[in-house]
């Protein structure tokens, strides 16, 4: 009833076992779920069918009828897939629509917020760069006359590169904090409201979708079972049962 892979054809059987579904391919978490709901094997009911339509996936279920039984499945849930269809894609672009613009209005509100801070930084950035490139020369200055001095001559030097290297770092996190502050908490309002948009969007478009794919997610399984079990789905009882 549920797999991952392409399973081999089973035909003409009214129960249905975990042995079957290992055999046809399916995979492990779709056979945990199946033993946890009815053990080794179950009986094939529409009624069992359709109280765990959302449950399973029935477009790999269909592989396990004859081509004969799977066409005509095909037949009956195609309305209720056209109905779902007609429902999704409008509540799916909407979603679309509504992301964009929440990500749109986040780029907006961040954008300036980024431009302040690198503004703020780079002159702090530059003479970070310029102080400790001064210290290095002069570190590779001291350091450069005789190897065998090397050691006794650049601990002091090094000392004092440490020195002024940790003064600047100090002095270029000094004037970046505050812009780094505000960047911070307009980024942490942009997330939080483009979050919010996102949500609320995502919350109607599953409102919408719902209904509509518990149905068709009905009629997939009330015909699957039907056609599982042989039974005739060449008829309009057939459809008006199932749809």
């Amino acid at each position: 009833m549920v797999g991952c892979a392409e399973p081999k054809e089973l035909r003409g059987v009214m129960r249905i076992t975990i042995e079957q579904l290992s055999a046809a391919g399916a995979c492990l978490e779709a056979l945990d779920s199946f033993h946890t709901l009815f053990g080794e094997s179950v009986e094939v009911t529409e009624e069992l069918c359709t109280k765990h339509a959302q449950d399973f996936d029935w477009k790999w279920a269909a592989k396990l009828l004859t081509l004969a039984q799977g066409a005509r499945y095909a037949t009956v849930i195609a309305p209720a897939r056209d109905k779902y269809d007609h429902v999704y894609a409008p509540a799916r672009a909407e979603y679309g629509r509504v992301y964009a613009l929440a990500w749109a209005e986040y780029d907006r509100v961040c954008a300036p917020a980024r431009a302040e801070y690198d503004r703020v930084c780079a002159p702090a950035r530059a003479e970070y760069d310029r102080v400790c490139a001064l210290a290095w020369a002069e570190c590779d200055r001291v350091c450069a006359p005789a190897q065998t001095e090397y050691n006794r001559v650049c601990a002091p030097a090094r000392a004092e590169y440490g020195r002024v290297y940790a003064l600047a770092w100090a002095e270029y996190n000094r004037v970046c904090a505050p812009a780094q502050t505000e960047y911070g908490r307009v980024y942490a309002l942009a997330w939080d409201k483009c979050d919010r948009v996102c949500a609320l969007a995502r919350a109607e478009y599953n409102r919408v979708c719902a209904p509509a794919r518990a149905e068709y997610d009905r009629v997939c399984a009330c015909a699957w079972a039907r056609a599982y079990n042989g039974d005739d789905l060449g008829g309009t009882k057939s459809e008006r049962h199932c749809s």
